[in-house]
């Protein structure tokens, strides 16, 4: 417990690179852990996932870069790096934006190898900050993992051996003081729920969630052991070795697990002396590795943002293209539908018609019928009239024989009655 008195609010899962802390991380997932909502992809060589936080990555490797290193440098980091500008800048960061992130959902973790060398910065941060932090430390041999950088990376095991010894020791010597417990990988793989019960339990850290009903005997895949201590290859030129093989035998045998990390640190410090040269060497090479690695990334993150932009463009082009279509697709859909409904009306407007001439045409016939009949009227008139008028004149004639008889009628009686009554008919005229 390391006098720690009140129970950590959060995890830094440690441990040298392939020496399964992305097991570890995601299996405290699993357990309730928040690692943040910004992690790395998973990968080939990690499919499963790193379950890294891609913001401490890059603040990790953009320090290393600032300070003249890497990830597998295997120098020291320079005298005096945490009161360096990039450490400041980093720290600031890790104060202002992302702890207080990761603070807002408790508990949390964090899994990052490369923390095992800059963990002096990550420390004072938490302190700053007021966070309870404990460190699990997961310890994979180093046979093993030096024969996964090979595969992996073409790493050589002697230059894997002391890049393993860093990470160890390191990040020993700096989580003195903190609540710390060391998980061997193996105990990981064979019964993982009991492994982080005691890992818990170590650290005094209540589980969100019990081991057992986390699902963690499905998650970790027992089989991830791919790179036995065999598989190295030979080890007799490797100076490394030894001490490495040390350390870890110091660090999972049975008691405490940091009672000889002093004394081994100090042997790994008189050893790194004897070989100042080679490390200094291969530490450079390392660093002028990666700078060229970083270049390149960089080239190919601003071709691929060319790119993107292209690709951007292109999209806008074609969604502009492709409303212009439906724009177009609607407006002849509207004009066929204008154009069904003029045809419609056209050939309704033609039955009209031929209803119409059907109509004249019965029209003209009884006009002509018509016209027929007045004619024969007209005729059968106009001798009517002759006859008429050859009556009217055989009547005219004999109503002058008539007139003329009845005058001289008349005149012969008007004269007798003269001469009878001369007196009346005078007064008469």
């Amino acid at each position: 417990m390391n006098g720690v008195v009140a129970p950590p609010e959060a995890v830094l899962v440690l441990g040298m690179h392939r020496s399964g802390t992305s097991a570890t991380a995601g299996a405290l997932a699993k357990l309730g852990f928040s690692l943040g909502d910004d992690l790395v992809p998973p990968a080939e060589d990690n499919p499963g996932g790193y379950f890294e936080h891609a913001g401490v990555v890059a603040f990790s490797d953009d320090l290393l870069a600032a300070l003249g290193s890497s990830w597998d440098d295997v120098r020291a980091l320079p005298a005096g790096w945490t009161r360096s500008a990039a450490a400041a800048q980093v720290a600031a960061t890790l104060r202002e934006r992302l702890l207080p992130a990761l603070r807002a959902q408790r508990p949390w973790a964090l899994k990052d190898p490369r923390m095992c060398r800059l963990l002096p910065l990550w420390r004072a941060a938490f302190d700053d900050a007021g966070a309870r932090v404990a460190c699990l430390l997961v310890l994979r041999h180093p046979d093993e993992v030096a024969a996964s950088l090979h595969a992996r990376d073409g790493m050589p095991p002697l230059h894997a051996h002391l890049l393993w010894l860093r990470h160890v020791l390191e990040s020993a010597r700096a989580s003195q003081g903190m609540a710390r417990a060391v998980l061997p990988y193996p105990e990981l793989l064979a019964a993982p729920a009991a492994a982080l019960a005691r890992a818990g339990e170590a650290l005094g850290l209540p589980l969100p969630l019990l081991p057992q009903e986390a699902g963690l005997e499905a998650f970790v895949d027992r089989n991830a052991r791919h790179h036995a201590p065999a598989d190295a290859g030979d080890q007799g030129a490797d100076p490394w070795r030894s001490l490495a093989l040390d350390v870890h035998a110091a660090m999972t045998g049975d008691g405490d697990p940091w009672r000889d990390v002093e004394v081994l640190a100090g042997a790994f410090e008189a050893a790194c002396g004897e070989h100042a040269r080679w490390i200094e060497a291969a530490g450079a090479a390392s660093a002028a590795a990666e700078a060229r690695r970083r270049r390149l990334d960089a080239r190919h993150v601003e071709r691929q943002a060319r790119t993107d932009a292209a690709l951007e463009s292109a999209g806008r082009l074609a969604h502009e293209r492709l409303d212009a279509l439906r724009a177009a697709r609607e407006q002849q859909s509207r004009t066929d539908a204008a154009l069904a409904s003029a045809e419609r009306l056209a050939h309704e407007r033609l039955g009209e018609l031929d209803a119409l001439r059907v109509q004249l045409e019965r029209t003209d016939a009884g006009l002509s019928s018509a016209q027929a009949l007045a004619l024969q009227r007209l005729s059968e008139l106009q001798e009517l009239s002759a006859r008429l008028d050859a009556a009217n004149g055989q009547l005219a004639a004999t109503s002058e024989r008539l007139a003329a008889i009845e005058s001289s009628r008349a005149w012969r009686a008007w004269r007798a009655f003269a001469r009878a009554f001369p007196w009346l008919a005078a007064r008469m005229r």
